[in-house]
């Protein structure tokens, strides 16, 4: 049996979580320009970053 470097589901994974992380710059960088308070935006930020790291590790576990 081959040993392959992905399944298809990990990478299913992986894109999955790059389109999320792409379409949370994308609403947090509408939030700047909307000109919002500094410090909400960089809670927002974080608070989003962590999710979705949060999420990626189960995710991977799950796997």
């Amino acid at each position: 049996m081959r040993n392959r470097p992905f399944t298809g589901r990990q990478l299913l994974t992986v894109g999955l979580l790059g389109l999320l992380l792409w379409a949370s710059l994308m609403y947090v960088s509408a939030a700047i320009e909307v000109s919002a308070s500094p410090v909400v935006t960089l809670i927002l930020t974080m608070h989003i970053v962590t999710s979705v790291l949060v999420w990626g590790d189960e995710a991977a576990d799950t796997a």
